[in-house]
């Protein structure tokens, strides 16, 4: 019953799914899936997945938060490397980081945005 409602849902609105068993997998933009599971009797598991060859994860397919963790490692990484490796102190070059930092923060808070609002959306549904 419950993932009829879901699937007319989807069609509807003319979302991008795949069916497999009792998981529904939809694509959103930029490379995001919620996977919604219906194997559980009475409760629906949803997660997120950004698949490879996003502006955050790159080549590597992860979850939202993963790929939080993921970016701030990289970044660490970067500034180390460029401020104490490189010794490049120039105040020009530095204001770098903290764009890309923002930049960063700006899409983790879009793929956090979309996701939730979905999963809000799939949530009120089967209510």
């Amino acid at each position: 019953m419950t993932k009829s409602i879901i699937t007319n849902h989807l069609n509807k609105f003319d979302y991008k799914y795949s069916e497999q068993d009792e998981k529904l997998t939809v694509e959103l933009d930029f490379s995001l899936q919620i996977i919604i599971d219906l194997s559980v009797n009475e409760k629906i598991k949803l997660s997120d997945n950004l698949k490879r060859s996003n502006i955050l994860t790159g080549p590597f397919q992860m979850s939202i938060k993963g790929s939080m963790i993921y970016s701030l490692i990289l970044f660490s990484i970067g500034v180390l490397i460029f401020v104490e490796i490189l010794q490049i102190k120039d105040p020009g070059f530095l204001v770098f980081f903290p764009i890309v930092f923002c930049w960063n923060f700006y899409w983790v808070i879009n793929y956090l945005i979309r996701a939730e609002n979905f999963k809000k959306e799939i949530i009120n549904l089967t209510k």
